[in-house]
Parts: structure tokens; sequence; C-alpha cells
């Protein structure tokens, strides 16, 4: 059994994707320095392995790159980050507790 917070991740449940994405339209926050998007040649992280779907990184896929510097498949933090605000790696929290479920929009916003 696995131990998690639900005060940080219990306001993303009430609200679909789209509406995370249209709730990251109207406010902007440095989602930039969150997510780099480019091939795993590029990021040196070619042959490593995805945490989320335990499957090797390829020269062409997208990745996402969080704040912690952990790497995943761009579609599989996507996954991640509509349950969990966390880092799948590390557990280090993507947002303050107050800034979660706006800054997870704008993520998602980014990666989609």
């Amino acid at each position: 059994m696995a131990l998690i917070c639900t005060k940080a991740w219990q306001p993303l449940l009430s609200l679909s994707p789209s509406k995370l994405r249209n709730q990251a339209q109207s406010e902007r926050y440095g989602y930039k320095e969150v997510v780099l998007k480019g091939d795993a040649k590029k990021l040196q992280l070619y042959g490593q392995t995805c945490a989320v779907c335990l499957e090797d990184f390829k020269g062409k896929d997208e990745l996402g790159v969080l704040p912690c510097q952990h790497a995943f498949h761009r579609k599989c933090l996507v996954k991640w980050l509509e349950v969990r605000c966390v880092c799948p790696m590390c557990n280090k929290p993507i947002a303050g507790p107050s800034e979660a479920t706006q800054s997870i929009g704008i993520l998602l916003d980014e990666l989609v």
C-alpha cells in the first residue's frame, strides 16, 4: 500500500484535462522553466528509462523534464500529472499547495 498526500492532488480530481488547460490559458507562470520539450539525444538521455512506463528513451521521443531534472516521456508525464502534482521519481512537489491546481494546468497545457 502506497501512502500519498491527498491534499496535494485531490483538487485535480474534480478538473478534467480540458478544464485544466482552459485555466492555464487564463494565468501565466514560469512554465517554460518547468517543462522542456526535446528529444532524448539532445537531452543526453538516450538509453535511460522512463520511470512511469518503464520503457527506454529512444532518439526521437518527446520528453518532459521537471525542475528536479527528472525526465519522462511527454505522454507519460501528462497522464501522471493529471493525477499527481509531484515528480514520479523523487515525489518533489511541482508547485506549492496553493498553486498546485493552476501550475499543473499550465504544465499540462504546455505538454499537450
